[in-house]
């Protein structure tokens, strides 16, 4: 039987949705929502399921269920009769963005210094070590790899 957060999962979705649809459904969402947040996705831009369904490895359904996904967390918009584009943020948009992250982040630093333990600040000062190790552009990727540890 499944854990029951996963059952609920399940139980909430669509009844042609099968466990592993939602898992792929997912991953393409978190995919894409990084590559939209990295740039590789612009604002503007047409997504067609083809070339996602392609690019991701990932066939077109869980695609279709991400992007209605992302649709409602405000990163596309269903243009009818035309397609999915990623949103275009207007520059108020993103000042908006970073001085709620600045808030939030602030408060989560916070909250992990009164719970950090020994062995997370081992790991922190080797993820930082790592970093220093890193420079140039072409270490941009491998710093935020290591970032997002």
């Amino acid at each position: 039987q499944q854990p029951c957060s996963e059952r609920e999962a399940v139980s909430d979705s669509s009844h042609s949705e099968t466990p592993q649809s939602k898992q792929l459904r997912d991953i393409a969402a978190e995919r894409l929502r990084a590559m939209i947040a990295q740039g590789k996705l612009r604002g503007g831009q047409w997504l067609r399921q083809a070339a996602l369904s392609a690019e991701l490895g990932i066939s077109y359904t869980p695609i279709r269920e991400a992007l209605k996904q992302l649709e409602a967390e405000g990163l596309v918009e269903h243009v009818p009769y035309r397609g999915v584009r990623v949103v275009a943020f207007r520059p108020d948009d993103i000042l908006d963005i970073y001085a709620i992250r600045l808030v939030l982040e602030a408060q989560a630093a916070a909250s992990a210094a009164q719970r950090i333990t020994e062995a997370d600040l081992a790991i922190l000062r080797e993820l930082h070590e790592r970093m220093c190790q890193l420079h140039g552009p072409e270490s941009l990727a491998e710093v935020r790899e290591l970032n997002e540890r």
